[in-house]
């Protein structure tokens, strides 16, 4: 298994997202079925069709922001926002994996105490998608760690040159997006984070 948890995004993805998804799940990552630009009943047939072609796979998939739909698809494993780990804080005891962004310690208290059990810290080092907003850097993650025994998956910025750096702070995974998207060989960047 890898320590390597992938986010979707099907804007990046210029191929075929379910054989990207496929070959990720294939390399041993973790894949995260991300897609805010589509609607709820265009996340189901998304998600519904990745279950059906990875259904091998399917303890590797984590449902995000759905929880109705992860539920209906017999998925144990979800990834919440904040506020929707608040709605659907009575539904939570369906999942086995309750995954929580978080971006401050005063966050991942609040996450812990609505029901996740891993969190999804970020972002660590600079990126892109977020310009104008300071890095939490490696101090999140030492920090959380010192007060929260559970799996934490390092976000934002992480690349094969600095990846070890957040698994030594107390990262349990490492998530990417951008860089898995556009990648042109799925097992040759998951062997880049060995």
């Amino acid at each position: 298994m890898s320590n390597l948890v992938v986010i979707t995004d099907l804007k990046l993805c210029k191929d075929d997202i379910y054989k990207r998804v496929f070959k990720f799940l294939n390399c041993g990552a973790n894949v995260v079925l991300r897609a805010k630009e589509l609607s709820e009943n265009e996340y189901f047939k998304f998600a519904n069709e990745v279950f059906k072609t990875c259904a091998s796979f399917k303890e590797q998939i984590f449902i995000h922001k759905y929880a109705d739909i992860a539920i209906n698809l017999n998925s144990k494993n979800i990834w919440l926002p904040l506020n929707d780990l608040f709605i659907f804080k009575d539904k939570l005891s369906s999942f086995d994996k309750i995954v929580s962004s978080a971006h401050s310690v005063d966050e991942v208290k609040k996450a812990i105490n609505l029901g996740a059990n891993i969190l999804s810290l970020s972002h660590i080092y600079k990126t892109n998608c977020k310009k104008d907003l300071v890095p939490k850097g490696l101090e999140l993650i030492k920090n959380v760690k010192e007060f929260f025994n559970g799996e934490i998956y390092a976000l934002g910025g992480i690349n094969s040159l600095n990846f070890k750096e957040c698994l030594n702070a107390g990262a349990s995974k490492i998530c990417t997006m951008s860089a898995a998207m556009k990648c042109k060989n799925e097992t040759e960047f998951i062997k880049s984070f060995c």
